[in-house]
């Protein structure tokens, strides 16, 4: 479900709608995760676990009614389910007919490499730059603490000795990102993909580093780091987190598109593993007001090399962005 719902909506979108529907993809994820923290409080785990398989059954009972990629059909040379799946789609038979033959001829030029073994492709630099553009990026972004936070939510808020509840200061967090996340359904198409990721960045920065002041400062109320926190997830919200899930099926060549977002979506996951086992490491190293400042540097680190690394993909075609790595 992770690797394919962002690589079906990359391939089945226009330009200049992807960016929105991709945009969907974190407030929903993340409001799933509110509604399981708040089950989690009101009810045991299983019942938790009997409604959430009832809804894996809903879901599967809606999946067998939407049709393969038209993308998927056109590189296996089936043209006619490839029309099918885009007029269902679209229901404009003149832009079915546009993007097939827009479609047709992309494939054509990719004739003389679509039949390369995964070892040749990964010498083609639509494969291998976006590659590890977006594997050392996520090893930036992993350290910016989002996952940390979220997997250790209760834990981490308990350590702020504050009057209120880590549960429901958990839930506060869940909330604030879901409510983040439809914040940058708002301003998606309104500012480019890189612009985005900079105001966050810096916005994360500037939160954790007053928060990391504040602990340094006896007698400060431990409720002002606590707002600090929630004021950087709001930033966090604004694109660190939810742009480069929307970009990993944007980047890639074609032909490539499903593997390489696979491979992709592996290391992001492996890289997420060891940075989230480490938070016990490095709570008892560098302490909590330690935690905000690797935070911050983390954050502004990341500005950084987006800025540098990053393609800007907002309203090109994904035959665009393929051709701008080849450049």
């Amino acid at each position: 479900m992770v690797i394919c719902v962002g690589l079906y909506i990359a391939e089945i979108s226009r330009p200049t709608e992807r960016g929105t529907l991709l945009s969907l993809i974190p407030p929903l994820t993340i409001g799933g995760t509110l509604v399981v923290y708040v089950l989690g409080y009101i009810f045991f785990w299983q019942t938790v676990a009997l409604i959430l398989f009832a809804y894996c059954l809903v879901v599967f009972g809606v999946m067998c009614f939407i049709p393969e990629s038209y993308m998927w059909y056109m590189m296996r040379s089936d043209k006619l389910h490839a029309t099918k799946a885009l007029h269902w789609l679209r229901r404009d038979p003149d832009q079915v007919e546009r993007e097939i033959t827009d479609a047709e001829e992309h494939i054509r030029r990719l004739e003389v490499t679509s039949n390369y073994s995964y070892c040749e492709n990964l010498k083609d630099a639509a494969v291998y730059k976006p590659f590890l553009i977006l594997v050392v990026f996520s090893i930036f972004q992993q350290q910016v603490g989002y996952n940390i936070i979220t997997y250790y939510a209760v834990d981490f808020f308990s350590s702020f000795e504050s009057e209120f509840d880590g549960n429901v200061l958990s839930i506060v967090f869940a909330g604030l990102s879901t409510i983040g996340s439809l914040l940058l359904l708002t301003v998606i198409h309104k500012f480019n993909r890189k612009t985005l990721l900079a105001a966050s960045g810096i916005g994360m920065t500037i939160a954790m580093t007053i928060g990391a002041t504040c602990l340094s400062i006896d007698g400060v109320s431990p409720e002002i780091p606590i707002l600090c926190v929630f004021v950087y997830i709001m930033f966090c919200m604004l694109g660190m987190i939810d742009i480069p899930w929307m970009i990993v099926g944007e980047m890639f060549a074609t032909r490539v598109r499903g593997s390489m977002c696979a491979n992709v979506t592996v290391v992001i996951f492996i890289v997420t593993f060891f940075n989230v086992k480490s938070y016990p490491f490095l709570n008892d190293w560098l302490g909590v007001s330690g935690l905000f400042w690797y935070f911050a540097i983390f954050s502004f680190l990341t500005v950084i090399y987006s800025n540098i690394f990053l393609p800007e993909t907002k309203d090109k075609s994904l035959f665009e962005i393929e051709e701008q790595f080849r450049k």
